[in-house]
């Protein structure tokens, strides 16, 4: 028996030590290519460029140097305190993405094993993970005949925008952590009946998060609200004696909700003048392009969520959740477009690009998940289905080695 434990300690071990050397590795790949992108001599600045020199002007002593920001802060705050401890711009830029995108990738394994129902090896799914870390949207040939790369309609991974890495990186924690808060309410339920409630700690852990989230970029917060309020919605309609609980959610986003307003009132030029604003209607070439882009950046998920397709399936709220923020961020790039100094720049489509990036993460593990456990016993038609969903995801691989063939020649992330 004592050798028994001894072994799987050892495993356990071994299992850390192999994870540890993964992220290492991970780390140093994704400050290289920070590093590639940021010295990449391009006709104009990318993203990672423009927003490091804001930090290189930010000063912590000047109330306009920190409020000119409210829309985006804590990656230039950050990238600011390095900077300003003597470490030069470019590595600061650099070290601040990678710890960002680590955190990714940590989360995105958690919520692949989540999904999977535990049932994957270690290795499968830092693979998985890998992949989820690179994955673009499928190319197509254009007009021209050349390849339509991902940033001509948006992707799940992004390598140019610093403060979109910083959103993801934080929606992997906020996302999940309401999942946990509805499970947790639902395992009370029965125990609890009309009185239960969440300890206080769970719901003020829940507004940090959004807080958090929202300091990174508002642009998920654009999917995420409306979809975590229509789920709420429809379970206060059925449990409206739960009020109790309900309540303490509402109070938990009331700061959130309140800040992502401010925030974009600051960034359309309605709090403090600017040169921008937002104008709202739909054609039928807006709702077909935001439709097109979803489906080019989604092919592979909703595949599997065709082959993994169950009765009851929404009831696993990371699923419902992932479902709605992507349709929803896709009606939102339909119907609103920015005007003035930030026409074309495609913010609103922002939210779409996280949004799949976290319906990936879910179905992927789902896929890998019901692979193992009910490929032998899966009917033909859903075995046909299977096979598709693969040749998709083989598709989704093909032009990521195509688009980082593409960046790595060119340097341009574009």
């Amino acid at each position: 028996m004592q050798e028994i434990t001894a072994n799987r300690e050892n495993q356990r071990r071994n299992i850390w030590c192999s994870g540890w050397f993964v992220l290492a590795a991970v780390a140093a790949v994704l400050f290289a290519l920070s590093m590639f992108l940021w010295e990449s001599r391009l006709p104009t600045e990318i993203d990672l460029q423009i927003h490091a020199s804001y930090s290189v002007d930010f000063d912590f002593t000047d109330l306009h140097s920190i409020t000119s920001r409210i829309a985006y802060p804590l990656w230039h705050v950050l990238v600011a305190i390095l900077y300003q401890l003597g470490t030069p711009i470019d590595w600061a830029g650099s070290i601040i993405c990678t710890l960002f995108r680590a955190l990714t990738f940590v989360m995105t394994y958690r919520l692949l094993d989540r999904m999977s129902g535990g049932k994957i090896k270690t290795f499968w799914l830092a693979l998985c993970a890998l992949f989820m870390f690179v994955v673009t949207g499928v190319n197509l040939p254009n007009d021209t005949g050349l390849s339509v790369y991902r940033f001509v309609n948006g992707s799940p991974n992004v390598w140019h925008n610093p403060t979109q890495q910083a959103v993801i990186s934080t929606m992997m924690i906020v996302v999940p952590y309401l999942v946990w808060c509805w499970d947790s309410f639902e395992k009370k339920l029965p125990e609890g009946g009309d009185d239960t409630m969440l300890p206080w700690w769970q719901v003020f852990g829940l507004a940090a998060l959004l807080i958090l989230n929202l300091m990174c970029k508002p642009t998920v917060m654009q999917a995420f609200l409306p979809a975590a309020f229509l789920m709420y919605l429809v379970e206060l309609c059925r449990r409206p004696r739960n009020w109790r609980y309900f309540g303490q959610i509402v109070l938990a986003f009331i700061p959130a909700v309140v800040c992502f307003l401010v925030q974009y009132l600051y960034y359309t030029g309605v709090v403090v003048p600017y040169t921008s604003g937002v104008e709202f209607g739909a054609t039928a070439q807006t709702l077909w392009e935001a439709f097109r882009t979803m489906l080019m950046m989604n092919a592979f998920p909703l595949a599997a969520l065709a082959c993994c397709w169950h009765k009851g399936m929404f009831k696993d709220r990371h699923v419902l959740l992932a479902v709605l923020m992507v349709f929803i961020s896709m009606l939102e790039v339909a119907f609103f477009r920015e005007t003035g100094m930030r026409a074309g720049h495609g913010n609103f489509g922002w939210a779409t690009m996280s949004s799949s990036y976290f319906f990936w993460a879910v179905m992927l593990g789902k896929f890998a998940g019901m692979l193992r456990q009910q490929w032998k016993e899966a009917a033909l038609w859903r075995k046909v289905l299977v096979v598709v969903a693969v040749g998709i995801l083989l598709w989704h691989l093909a032009s990521t080695v195509e688009y980082f063939v593409f960046m790595l020649s060119t340097g341009n992330a574009f």
